[in-house]
């Protein structure tokens, strides 16, 4: 690696730690929601996305070790977001979903999360958008095919016209 890639390098660390810090700032909420990690937020997004879900197939999208999700869906359950239930139709598998509150609170990260996407690409002409989002996934592409262990991409947002 050359001199120029290595401070290429640290400036785009530096711009990702930067991004991931004002996303994470604009999804705070107050109250119970304010302190939760990143990690108990992803959760409860992709709780929230996919309905019940088994711990398993929890763990797999979260890309985490099925005892650590454990101990992040044992904190949710204690914030009230979330229910651990048997799966009615096989009774060794364990199931988690929303409670009424999670799902109030998931909306209102939704909100968030819109608002907060509305406000990057404000900032970006749409072919700016267009370009960064097909570097993005170049990169991602990239390093998931090189054996690097990136989360699943969230194809849900509608493309950008």
């Amino acid at each position: 690696m050359t001199k120029a890639e290595k401070d290429i390098a640290v400036r785009m660390h530096g711009i990702m730690r930067r991004l991931v810090h004002q996303h994470v700032k604009a999804l705070s909420l107050p109250g119970p929601e304010s302190d939760m990690t990143r990690t108990q937020l992803s959760a409860l997004f992709q709780i929230g996305r996919s309905g019940t879900t088994a711990m398993g197939s929890l763990a797999e999208e979260l890309d985490i070790a099925p005892g650590s999700l454990t101990g992040i869906v044992d904190r949710l359950i204690e914030k009230g977001f979330v229910r651990r239930d048997r799966d009615t139709g096989d009774r060794r598998k364990v199931v988690v979903a929303l409670t009424p509150q999670g799902v109030e609170a998931f909306a209102q990260f939704q909100e968030a999360e819109g608002r907060f996407t509305e406000k990057m690409f404000s900032l970006l002409s749409p072919e700016e958008g267009d370009t960064l989002v097909r570097l993005m996934e170049r990169l991602v592409g990239g390093l998931e095919t090189a054996g690097g262990a990136a989360p699943p991409a969230d194809d849900s947002r509608p493309a950008r016209s």
